[in-house]
């Protein structure tokens, strides 16, 4: 009786075994299932997202050019009129209008910086030097006011997109031509700090009010200090969203009659979403020193004709 008891427990136990186990595969087959069910789906998202972001991309350029078109042609016509009349009226008026086509077109042109920033596919980096970008954009905007222009630079090599960040500093700098007057200083300084690329536009314009200054990144944001020179409201939004793309960060001080001082700080080897092989595992020359006698000789002459300045 005892023994007989004692099998058919045995018998039990093994059965529940056998249960158990097969439940035990069930539920890893249902967990492996929807394992990749889960990577299936983020692949299917991550291919449509690619796709409208291309979709984007492909719809802004055409529709930026499409509008870039009509507004040179409308110019065109515009400038035909202004230099075949005698009349000062007419001349005028179509000066004006002239003046207002062109502000299309730079807010077209803003509008189409601002959506590209956004789009998550960005061109293969680049190494370029530092000093030779900020005497790029220095050199651009020179003649155009008459302010007191000075730079610093640093002689360093990058790794990134040069157009973007060289877009950030001509929104920066076109803002302190704004909001400063003939004579004010207009100082552009860029340098390499523990391995981030610092640039810092600043002025000695008429500043920005202190319950201002959290909201000057937003997009359409305009200053209420001096409304005859606020803009499109795109350009320090530009600005912001070049410096998020480069993984860095944008700062802002300003004094009410003093000035504004404008500071990007980004990796000096910033690359927007950066692939893992781009540098091929040598980034030993970012963020360093180019030596004279490794540069071509106008950018050494000119370091040496920049320091001799400086001194």
């Amino acid at each position: 009786m005892l023994m007989h008891t004692t099998s058919r427990s045995g018998a039990w136990s093994v059965l529940w075994q056998i249960i158990s186990m097969d439940v035990l595969v069930y539920l890893l087959i249902w967990h492996v299932n929807r394992q990749r069910d889960a990577q299936c789906q983020i692949l299917k998202l991550g291919e449509a997202e690619r796709s409208r972001a291309a979709q984007q991309e492909l719809t802004t350029r055409f529709g930026s050019h499409e509008i870039r078109t009509r507004l040179s042609v409308a110019r065109g016509f515009v400038e035909l009129v202004r230099d075949s009349t005698g009349e000062a009226r007419t001349r005028s008026d179509a000066q004006l209008v002239m003046g207002e086509l062109d502000k299309a077109a730079a807010l077209n042109s803003s509008l189409l910086t601002l959506v590209q920033v956004g789009l998550p596919t960005a061109p293969s980096p680049v190494r370029f030097f530092l000093d030779d970008l900020v005497e790029g954009v220095l050199h651009r905007w020179t003649p155009t006011a008459q302010r007191a222009w000075s730079c610093d630079t640093s002689a360093a090599v990058m790794f990134g997109n040069p157009e973007r960040l060289e877009a950030a500093l001509d929104c920066l700098v076109e803002n302190a031509v704004k909001f400063t007057d003939q004579g004010d200083s207009i100082r552009i300084e860029a340098h390499i700090d523990r391995g981030e690329a610092v640039l810092t536009v600043s002025d000695s314009g008429i500043g920005i009010p202190p319950e201002e200054v959290a909201d000057v990144f937003e997009t359409f944001r305009t200053g209420s200090a001096s409304p005859d020179r606020a803009g499109s409201g795109l350009g320090l939004a530009i600005v912001a969203a070049i410096a998020e793309a480069m993984h860095g960060s944008v700062e802002v001080h300003s004094v009410v009659g003093s000035g504004t001082r404008f500071t990007i700080r980004c990796s000096a080897s910033a690359v927007d979403r950066r692939p893992a092989d781009v540098f091929d595992g040598d980034t030993s020359e970012v963020g360093q020193p180019e030596p004279l006698e490794d540069r071509p000789p106008r950018r050494a002459a000119r370091l040496i004709a920049k320091l001799s300045r400086a001194t």
